[in-house]
């Protein structure tokens, strides 16, 4: 029997990672400046690195989904409220916290079709698992159902807590010296690329390029493990690449953005910026940090998990959305050789992404009956 809730003991606010550390950070804070003591558990080690640098909540590395392991983790720090703001519910981790009468929330919940496909296929497993959560705050409404379907009660469709995160940092110092480097360059930025998507940027390069031979662009890779093989597919293009891993400056027609954690400089660098993820069935990644930097959006057609981040932004004209890989070309070379659409673009997608920002208050609300106690 794990060791029983504490009413005086921390909230537990369980992150998978990077992302969802970051989306975590602004609720931490407000959570602390209301009084409330907050372990944070991340399931990477650069997610645990960045929980540490972002907050002054305790940050520890994630029990799993084990038994033993989360009982231990629950008799060392006794919580009170478990906040999910991961995707994975972690079925064992839900029936350890019952047993110790933690109740369970999940935060800005998504479920994306192939998750909601696999439980449909074990409904009893599922209305167990869904069943023990006290309450899921989902990101929108197609969410909100897919979690009543699986068994949740009470469900409330409130959005992403994405859309509160701070703009994302940059080294002033290192952004002053890129802008240097690139000068008057016209650049735009691919982030979050997978694998699949090289030709989809390659292309784009090559078209806008044609219109603008000092071209910069600069390609993020979603996993730094991918960058060999998107250096190798860009010089069998007869592209030239620099890395910035290896501390080359952005001179070549490509540069290789092979590092993690420094979006927020390639962002405030870039004329646009391309989402990856969302031209091959990935689901798509958050647009609106690059909105929350005046900086125009393209989206793919593949957004199942970031939809309800997305519609705002397309609705607002601050995000297109490019259906493929000549689509993506032929947009990219329409706007970056248009500085005034490009302009209202900007604006537009910095006042859509303004809009979510009122998502704390909204959650912490939701919260109070477990926050003061008047709930088990």
């Amino acid at each position: 029997m794990p060791a029983p809730a504490e009413p005086g003991g921390p909230v537990w606010v369980a992150a998978t990672g990077i992302a969802e550390v970051r989306s975590a950070v602004p609720l931490v804070e407000a959570l602390e400046a209301r009084g409330h003591r907050v372990v944070l558990s991340v399931g990477t080690a650069d997610g645990l690195r960045l929980a540490a640098d972002l907050t002054t909540a305790a940050a520890v590395a994630a029990p799993g989904d084990d038994p033993a392991a989360l009982d231990r983790f629950l008799a060392c720090w006794r919580p009170r409220l478990l906040l999910l703001v991961e995707d994975e519910l972690g079925p064992a981790r839900l029936e350890r916290a019952a047993a110790a009468g933690l109740p369970a929330v999940v935060v800005g919940g998504r479920l994306p079709l192939p998750a909601l496909r696999r439980w449909r296929s074990h409904p009893e497993r599922a209305q167990a698992v869904f069943g023990r959560l006290v309450l899921v705050l989902a990101q929108g409404e197609q969410d909100a159902a897919r979690f009543r379907e699986l068994g949740a009660g009470r469900v409330e469709a409130v959005g992403s807590l994405k859309t509160a995160v701070p703009r994302l940092p940059a080294d002033p110092v290192e952004l002053d010296r890129l802008r240097a480097a690139i000068g008057v360059r016209p650049a735009w930025v691919a982030a979050s690329v997978h694998a699949g998507e090289e030709a989809a940027v390659i292309a784009a390069h090559r078209r806008a390029a044609a219109m603008l031979p000092d071209l910069l662009t600069i390609a993020a890779p979603r996993h730094p493990a991918d960058a060999a093989a998107m250096e190798a597919a860009f010089a069998a293009a007869g592209l030239a690449c620099n890395r910035r891993s290896a501390g080359a400056p952005p001179h070549s027609a490509v540069y290789l953005a092979d590092t993690v954690g420094e979006l927020g400089l390639w962002y405030r660098l870039a004329r646009i910026a391309f989402v990856g993820g969302s031209l091959i069935a990935e689901g798509g990644h958050n647009p609106v940090e690059p909105a929350r930097l005046g900086c125009p959006v393209l989206l793919g057609p593949h957004l199942d998990d970031v939809i309800d981040l997305a519609r705002p932004l397309l609705e607002a004209g601050g995000a297109l959305s490019v259906a493929d890989a000549d689509a993506l070309a032929a947009t990219l070379a329409t706007c970056l050789a248009d500085p005034e659409r490009l302009q209202r673009m900007a604006g537009r997608a910095l006042q859509a992404s303004a809009a979510g920002t009122g998502i704390v208050a909204t959650v912490l609300a939701r919260l109070a009956p477990w926050l003061d106690g008047t709930r088990a």
